[in-house]
């Protein structure tokens, strides 16, 4: 078995990204990448099946569109301070390449939520 720091940096790559495939798109969660920076920022860049069939989009329609699109107005304010702080760590830690990758994940429940009484 080879392990990654005997690869050579283009197979690591590789390698890792077939990683990436076979964990991300059967997941059963639905799970996107979106644009970290530039032109892509906030652009999805990857759903699996299970986004798809959450949101009612097939992968083509998301591919390279604006994720803020897809939040219900009231989640908004909440989500933009959230995406806002989280920027704003990034910038404190190492930068990242442009075009890098972030990856979220959303999940509904087939009950409804229950609350102090339920």
């Amino acid at each position: 078995m080879a392990y990654p720091h005997d690869q050579a940096p283009g197979q690591q790559l590789a390698a890792s990204e077939q990683r990436f495939q076979q964990e991300f798109g059967p997941a059963p969660s639905g799970l996107f990448t979106i644009g970290l920076g530039g032109a892509q920022r906030h652009r999805y860049q990857a759903v699996n099946d299970a986004y798809c069939a959450l949101t009612g989009y097939r992968r083509d329609e998301l591919s390279g569109e604006d994720f803020w699109r897809d939040v219900h107005p009231d989640e908004l304010p909440a989500l933009r301070t959230w995406s806002a702080r989280k920027s704003a760590w990034r910038r404190r830690r190492a930068a990242r390449p442009a075009g890098g990758r972030s990856a979220g994940t959303w999940s509904r429940s087939r009950t409804p939520p229950t609350g102090p009484s339920g």
